[in-house]
């Protein structure tokens, strides 16, 4: 509208113009004042990209490029939507994104997703709308703080992602605040082996982890492998178990030395009839997260190792089996690895191995050479 004293645009809402002062009357503005309980719009100052704002029943409904459209969603919304949906809490809209979206995902993805939600119990009981980007980037640095693998963290940026893109679907949000959650970006561990006199000090040791740890070692099975297979697929020294790869499914984990007298004695302890080999109180599995956290952790500082996860357990068998001269064929077979190149991740062997290993090729190169040469020498003869 044009302002009747200094004959400047002002804001069609503006009280008084913002060039003159002029209190402007409600009979100069365009737009009148709308009944009350219809919700208000007004212009925000500043160059905004989306400077229109629509509130209603003291919610913000969101902030738009023009008036038409903050007056649509006015009217678009009843109260009973606004009290349904812009005072859900995040609990409750990660609850309606699960009963949906968990119908296209695999259940191992759905289980990856109820774990990130536990892991950021700060938010649950927060009424969705009030959430900003700072309130989810804390709970992904809280998860860092924790120690936790860069994966955990990953797995919770995207399930927050994905919640709040839900939202946004349903009318619930304008934005997705999580859309660009940043991880700190850590340093690669380098993965470390158990060494001999490691494996002696677990052997002596009294504490339960103990037990399975060298179980581990002497089978190079994953730790979940061994916390969720059946009683009834182990035999007197091997498992026939296996997760993760096509390959891995189902194959026989053969028990070393080292670890064949803990294994037969876990399978005279778990009598519970088709459950598995680790059972907890209740007659469960045994949880692996709750065994690294506390178990596993105080053996590690029993035997000065601190900083060790259940998978250099893993990591130790095939170094040592490779030292030991296996093949690679059987030991992929083994530990359920698809390729050669998978398997060379795992290994950590020391100069000393690759010396002899070049020193014992080149012998046997001799000796097949020398074969060969006598061998031709007699048919050269016979002919």
């Amino acid at each position: 509208m044009i302002c009747p004293k200094c004959k400047k645009a002002a804001p069609d809402e503006a009280a008084f113009c913002p060039w003159c002062g002029k209190r402007l009357t409600a009979q100069e503005r365009k737009h009148r004042k709308r009944a009350n309980g219809t919700g208000t719009i007004c212009r925000l100052s500043g160059n905004r990209a989306k400077p229109w704002m629509a509130r209603k029943n003291d919610v913000l409904i969101g902030t738009f490029e023009t008036r038409s459209e903050a007056l649509k969603a006015l009217e678009r919304l009843t109260d009973t939507q606004i009290n349904e949906l812009y005072n859900l809490t995040f609990s409750e809209v990660y609850e309606r994104w699960v009963r949906e979206h968990g119908r296209e995902v695999s259940e191992k993805l759905l289980k990856n997703y109820e774990l990130a939600y536990t892991q950021c119990e700060a938010l649950h009981s927060r009424r969705m709308r009030s959430l900003r980007r700072s309130d989810y980037q804390a709970a992904v640095i809280a998860l860092e703080e924790q120690g936790l693998s860069k994966s955990s963290c990953n797995k919770l940026r995207t399930m927050l992602r994905q919640v709040c893109e839900y939202a946004q679907m349903e009318g619930i949000l304008h934005s997705n605040p999580a859309d660009d959650l940043t991880t700190v970006a850590r340093q690669k561990s380098i993965r470390e082996i158990f060494t001999e006199e490691d494996i002696q000090k677990i052997k002596a040791s009294s504490l339960p982890a103990a037990q399975l740890a060298l179980i581990m070692i002497s089978s190079g099975c994953r730790p979940g492998e061994l916390f969720t297979v059946p009683l009834a697929n182990c035999g007197k020294d091997h498992m026939i178990w296996g997760s993760k790869t096509e390959a891995g499914k189902n194959r026989v984990i053969p028990i070393g030395t080292d670890g064949v007298e803990a294994y037969q004695t876990l399978t005279i302890l778990s009598t519970v009839k088709g459950g598995t080999l680790l059972v907890d109180g209740y007659g469960g599995s045994r949880n692996t997260e709750s065994f690294r956290r506390r178990d596993w952790a105080q053996l590690m500082r029993e035997i000065g190792r601190e900083g060790m996860t259940p998978y250099s357990c893993r990591h130790t068998f095939i170094t040592r089996a490779i030292r030991g001269g296996i093949d690679l064929i059987s030991l992929e077979a083994i530990v359920g690895h698809v390729d050669k190149e998978t398997t060379k991740l795992y290994t950590h062997l020391r100069a000393s191995d690759l010396v002899t290993a070049v020193r014992d090729s080149t012998a046997k190169n001799a000796v097949s050479n020398k074969s060969a040469t006598r061998k031709n020498s007699q048919i050269s003869k016979a002919v």
